[in-house]
């Protein structure tokens, strides 16, 4: 009887032990490598976020498996891209044209690359043939709405950030881009509107400092506006002086 109780206890044992080494002790779950496909997800998020190092270093990885694999090379080219890496990214881009040059990620990339470039009217064709294939990407519309105001045409870039706002609501950059259009078309009351509601969409609070700068800057440049006709009203009441010879 004695016996039985032992060997009860010692599988009890044994099966506790194989239970905690697939759990991890204290009943925590064993960590895991992720697949490939988690990681180009989290790769695709760090950039999205700003991560660009870590982001960087999942591709870099996930490189070395598959050297020929044309979204990591996209994904690479816009890490080096916003990292201002250009020649890197332009090298990315060109792998790709040469391995799937019908990829119409390259569109994309490349218009934000001749925009970095300042070479306007080439991003514009880039991006103006990306849409043609993802009309409901609002970072899309809101790159054309920048080209536009640097070709210093504020209604059409007007367009452009109407239709990125709609598309995503809560991007305070693209208020501020209306508000930018607005302040170039000195329409302020407007201009002024749309900082207020960048002001209220933006988290960052450098970026909040920078947007209430311009909306003091135009409320002052509107006072001094205001007190210029009457100004002008007290010149034009002073009687002229006779010339004396």
């Amino acid at each position: 009887m004695q016996v039985m109780r032992h060997l009860v206890l010692i599988t009890s044992l044994m099966l506790f032990l194989a239970t905690a080494a697939g759990l991890g002790w204290g009943g925590c779950q064993a960590q895991r490598e992720p697949s490939r496909k988690e990681m180009l997800m989290q790769a695709e998020k760090d950039l999205q976020r700003g991560n660009y190092h870590r982001a960087l270093t999942t591709l870099s990885r996930l490189m070395k498996d598959d050297p020929h694999n044309a979204q990591l090379h996209l994904d690479m080219a816009w890490v080096y891209l916003y990292t201002n890496q250009t020649e890197k990214a332009i090298q990315e881009v060109q792998r790709v044209q040469e391995q799937e040059p019908q990829n119409k990620g390259i569109y994309h990339i490349r218009g934000a690359i001749y925009q970095a470039l300042g070479e306007h009217v080439d991003a514009l064709d880039d991006y103006n043939t990306a849409l043609k294939y993802d009309i409901n990407n609002p970072d899309l519309h809101g790159r054309v709405a920048e080209v536009f105001m640097a070709l210093n045409e504020p209604e059409a870039a007007l367009r452009e950030y109407d239709v990125a706002l709609r598309l995503q609501p809560e991007a305070g950059k693209y208020e501020f881009g209306r508000c930018m259009a607005y302040r170039r078309l000195q329409q302020n009351d407007k201009a002024i509107a749309a900082c207020e509601n960048a002001l209220q969409l933006t988290p960052a609070e450098a970026e909040k400092a920078q947007i209430q700068e311009v909306i003091e800057n135009m409320k002052l440049l509107d006072a001094l506006q205001d007190e210029k006709p009457a100004s002008e009203e007290k010149v034009e009441a002073t009687p002229p002086r006779s010339e004396t010879r």
